[in-house]
């Protein structure tokens, strides 16, 4: 999201940076100088705002064990479900190409102009 006289902003909701970040802040503590094997190295996927919008879906399944049973209290409100199925796995595997961009850090890098 982009604020003016801030840049583009993080909000990484598993970090320990404040929330939101400022992108080059959040490049620069999280993944500067990190020289990884390939296997570990991070992947991006880019949703834009209003896509994501129209097309997240979660039934909070992925919250409960397999007699289901939550693992958590699930939040108040109600979940949020689209055309009767939860895609939040489909959103977490960059395998699956259906939603957004993936990419990896030199291409957000690059994206971001950083």
């Amino acid at each position: 999201m982009l604020f003016e006289n801030e840049g583009w902003q993080v909000y990484d909701l598993d970090t320990l940076l404040s929330t939101p970040t400022p992108m080059v802040q959040y490049l620069e503590s999280t993944f500067a100088g990190a020289d990884l094997p390939a296997q570990f190295r991070p992947i991006f996927r880019l949703i834009d705002a209003d896509e994501f919008v129209s097309v997240f879906s979660s039934d909070r399944s992925h919250m409960k064990d397999g007699d289901g049973n939550w693992l958590v209290a699930p939040p108040p409100w109600r979940p949020i479900i689209r055309n009767q199925r939860s895609n939040l796995m489909d959103l977490i595997d960059m395998q699956t190409t259906s939603f957004g961009q993936t990419m990896d850090l030199a291409q957000l890098e690059a994206a971001f102009g950083y």
